[in-house]
Order: structure tokens, then C-alpha cells, then sequence
């Protein structure tokens, strides 16, 4: 059955799982825990260790447990995000994170009415409260990585802007998202919730949001976040085609956590 949420002492009933916040651990560490959802098989995952510093490309086929163990990890958060619906975690001797700065990224993308893409890139923040130096710097920082992440495609002309400006940036949008092909909202999302932050968050979850991404853009951002996030974990749900039998540990991926008969286990890459 579900057991209560304990993070710094405090405990919350309201369907988490229980975890513990260990700052002075390099690793997430899960131990005995047992879960099913809605008519998926059980899944059990006796011992696992996965490492600050090193990106896991999480494999296996649908409905083997990825994403609600992502659900299940994204709980351990700050923001103590509920269960995913209809799962029922069985057993859980102990679940334990690094750190509370957790943030999943899914392909459910949403951007609010009426808005200037710049508050919804700083997650709303009222822009009259941010210093204007801060402001400025963020503006530059934001049309930089855009620019980087070819927002717009690549060009071979020099002279054609494949970012945004400043003036976009600030230009009220009535549906802006609606605008925006789905590697593009990819784009703005991982600026938003990684890149624009002082530092990368510790535990960073991919769930599929990699996929609308063309093959260049996709290269682009993996290496930014390889380096930006040096020091975190990432987790990265990721399909392979019949291409390629394994997963490439050489570039992004450091080891492949690959579900399947019931559990989960680290399977190295090739």
C-alpha cells in the first residue's frame, strides 16, 4: 500500500510515496520497491543505484514502468507532485534522492493565454519585481540559447536570424504555444525549467520530451545539457529503433537503465 511521504521531518498523506532527502548523498538509491498501475504487470525493483554526474538512457518497451517510476521519483520534489492515477505502490523499503530540486520534462507542453514569452520563460515571474540589470541579463541569456537552439532553423545565411529578439520576447502573445511547431515548445521548455536557472537541478527527469526534436536540434541541446548539468543526474526515457540494438554510451548517454520481465536494471550501453 501507499506509505506517507517524509521529507525533512514532515509528513504528507496524500498519496506519495515515502522518501527521504539525503544532501550529502551522490546518488539515488532505491531499495524494495514493488508497484503496479492500472492493468501493467508488477514491477519490482530490489536494488538500485543511480549516480550524480552521469546521464541514464531509460529503455524498455511500453508499459513496462519508465514513465510511473518518473511519477514516482518526481514526488520526491520540492513542488511533492501526487502519484500518477491508478498506480498502487505495493512495497517500498526506501527511496532516497540527493536532493529536492527535482524537475520532470514531459511532451505535455502548456503555455497560458495572453501572455509575453518572456514571463512564461521565467516561469511567470512579475518582470516590474526583477531588477533591471537582472532583467536585461536574462533577455540576453534567453536570445542567446535560442539563437544556439536554432529556434527557428538553421541557416546557412549569416545575416538571418535563427533565434528571436528582444522585442518578440516582450510582445504579449494571445496563444503563443499554438504558434509553435513541437520541437520548438521543446526548445522553450528546456530554456525555461534548465537553462535559465543559476544551476541545473540535481535530479533532472526527460520523459520522451526529446522526441519532436529534429536530429541537429536534438545534438545541440544533449551537448549543452551534458555540460550544464555535469553534476546532475539525468534520467532520459528513450526509444531506440531497429537501428540500434543497443545504447550508444560514447556521446549523451553514460548507462542504459532498461525495463523489462518485471523489473528495472543498469545493462551498460555499446
Amino acid at each position: 500500500m501507499v506509505k506517507p511521504w517524509r521529507s525533512h521531518g514532515a509528513h504528507h498523506l496524500l498519496g506519495h510515496a515515502e522518501c527521504s532527502v539525503v544532501s550529502a548523498s551522490s546518488s539515488l538509491e532505491i531499495r524494495g520497491l514493488e508497484f503496479t498501475r492500472g492493468s501493467s504487470h508488477n514491477i519490482a525493483i530490489p536494488s538500485l543505484s543511480l549516480q550524480l554526474g552521469k546521464v541514464y538512457a531509460v529503455t524498455g518497451p511500453n508499459g513496462s514502468g519508465k514513465s510511473t517510476l518518473f511519477g514516482i521519483l518526481a514526488g520526491c520534489g520540492v513542488q511533492k507532485t501526487m502519484l500518477p492515477a491508478g498506480l498502487e505502490v505495493k512495497a517500498l523499503e526506501s527511496l532516497t534522492v540527493p536532493s529536492d530540486d527535482i524537475v520532470e520534462i514531459t511532451q505535455q507542453f502548456y503555455c497560458p493565454l495572453y501572455t509575453k514569452p518572456i514571463s512564461w520563460l521565467l516561469q511567470q515571474r512579475q518582470l516590474d519585481l526583477i531588477p533591471a540589470e537582472e532583467l536585461q541579463a536574462l533577455e540576453r541569456r534567453t536570445i542567446e540559447l535560442l539563437r544556439e537552439f536554432e529556434f527557428h532553423g538553421s541557416s546557412g545565411d549569416s545575416s538571418k536570424e535563427t533565434g528571436i529578439t528582444a522585442e518578440e520576447l516582450n510582445e504579449e502573445k494571445e496563444d503563443w504555444y499554438s504558434t509553435l511547431s513541437g520541437g520548438q515548445k521543446v526548445k522553450v521548455e528546456v530554456i525555461k525549467r534548465v537553462f535559465l536557472r543559476p544551476k541545473c537541478p540535481s535530479v533532472l527527469l526527460i520523459d520522451e520530451a526529446f522526441a519532436p526534436l529534429d536530429p541537429n536540434s536534438k545534438l545541440l541541446i544533449q551537448r549543452k545539457m551534458k555540460e550544464f548539468c555535469s553534476n546532475s543526474l539525468i534520467l532520459a526515457i528513450y526509444h531506440a529503433d531497429a537501428s540500434e540494438p543497443c545504447v550508444t554510451t560514447s556521446g549523451f548517454f553514460d548507462d542504459n537503465l532498461r525495463f523489462g520481465n518485471g523489473t528495472a536494471q543498469l545493462q551498460g550501453g555499446c
